[in-house]
């Protein structure tokens, strides 16, 4: 009887002793292939995978707040390719006389960010800068001047002083309006031809050069875009305004040269 007990333990014991060595074969196997992978202990592979899930709950938020917070489009991008939806963003508004009108017809400008007269000189801005009051611009880009060529005839001190007080007004309507100034362009030679009054342009422009220097505003040279004409032909018939390639260039570059 004692020695069928015994038996019994005995066999009891090597079963042990294999549950424990197939367990302790297992931990080594294990531990063996975590240093193969990690080339740590079972520790620092712990402590890695701690850190590991740590990095990725927070790479998920920054992933969670970009989201929020980031342009789908980047400024560069939105700019050259959708400039009035660029403005609007920026709550940027161009004023003047057709020319801004030509932003409406070729790039999608709307009220909220052009507003324009046809046959508008400086003299009379106050009524299109107060259609802008309520829309509250961040930035106001006026483009007024073929047709003051006209009227003020050579009279570049007259013109200066018109758009001195055309500034003063804007100052005092939208005080914490960014003022940015476009130069006058250009016409044709048969233009230039039907009004002699126009070969001033250039004169007038570096009179405003000079006024947006003295009180500290952007002034926006747009004449050299026009030999950016991908035929040759600047102008529309009536040699004044420019054809429709013009327009994408122009706001460009009051994007640019304002850094809006």
């Amino acid at each position: 009887m004692r020695a069928a007990i015994r038996q019994k333990n005995n066999d009891n014991n090597k079963i042990l002793i294999v549950i424990l060595l197939s367990v302790i074969s297992i931990i080594i196997f294990g531990i063996i292939i975590l240093k193969f992978i990690y080339g740590a202990d079972i520790k620092k592979f712990i402590s890695k995978a701690t850190i590991t899930f740590e990095n990725l709950a927070i790479d998920i938020q920054d992933i969670a707040q970009a989201s929020l917070y980031a342009p789908t489009t980047t400024p560069e991008t939105l700019a050259t390719n959708n400039p009035s939806d660029y403005f609007k963003q920026k709550k940027a508004m161009v004023i003047g006389d057709s020319t801004v009108e030509g932003l409406d017809v070729y790039q999608g400008f709307d009220s909220s960010c052009a507003i324009w007269t046809r046959g508008r000189s400086v003299l009379y801005l106050q009524e299109d800068v107060n259609k802008a009051v309520s829309s509250n611009p961040t930035t106001v880009f006026l483009a007024y001047g073929a047709n003051d060529l006209l009227i003020f005839n050579g009279n570049v001190t007259s013109y200066i002083n018109a758009y001195q007080n055309a500034i003063d007004y804007v100052k005092s309507v939208l005080p914490n309006a960014r003022i940015c100034v476009n130069s006058i362009l250009p016409v044709s030679d048969t233009a230039l031809q039907k009004q002699s009054a126009y070969k001033y342009e250039e004169e007038f422009n570096t009179a405003l050069k000079k006024l947006c220097d003295d009180n500290g505003i952007t002034y926006i040279d747009n004449r050299p875009l026009l030999d950016q004409s991908p035929n040759g032909v600047k102008f529309e018939g009536d040699g004044v305004h420019p054809k429709p390639f013009y327009y994408k260039l122009w706001a460009n570059n009051m994007i640019t040269v304002s850094g809006i």
